[in-house]
């Protein structure tokens, strides 16, 4: 009984160390892939870019979006 535990031990360490560096050689190219991604100006104005690259907008927008969720969610249980 004793045995047969150790085995599987051993085997799940194998299993596990072969996964191991099955993902290291994987992972360790020497060079990515060559492509580029370039979004073309479509004339949205001058604020598009801006509106959503602004953390401040996006943390007030997150505050109101959990504040109206707590009180919906509120509403229901009466």
């Amino acid at each position: 009984m004793i045995r047969t535990d150790l085995l599987t031990k051993i085997k799940f360490f194998a299993v596990s160390l072969f996964l191991t560096f099955t993902s290291l050689v994987l992972t360790a190219q020497e060079r990515g892939a060559d492509f580029s991604v370039e979004a073309e100006d479509q004339g949205k104005g001058p604020g598009a870019e801006s509106f959503m690259s602004n953390p401040l907008l996006l943390v007030v927008g997150a505050l109101i979006l959990v504040t109206a969720v707590v009180f919906i969610l509120k509403g229901r249980k009466k």
